[in-house]
């Protein structure tokens, strides 16, 4: 599986993504809801909602904001 580096997204529309962001270095504004977000390696992703969160990867460390609420890997918790 190849990642993203120091992909930057702002303000962006994502319709119906899913596994969002797995293994990316990622600072990203969503504008519209994300189906899911798997494992963002490092990094800040703000969106207005995100159905799901996949945590598989130990090492990722990414945050998500979603709905004002700060969400992270239960091993960074």
């Amino acid at each position: 599986m190849r990642r993203c580096r120091r992909l930057c997204l702002v303000h962006c529309a994502m319709e119906e993504t899913d596994l969002a962001f797995e293994k990316s270095d990622v600072t990203a504004t969503v504008t519209t809801p994300i189906v899911s977000v798997k494992d963002p390696r490092s990094g800040l992703i703000a969106a207005p909602a995100v159905g799901a969160f996949v945590w598989d990867d130990p090492d990722a460390r990414g945050l998500v904001v979603t709905g004002g609420t700060l969400c992270r890997a239960p091993s960074l918790v």
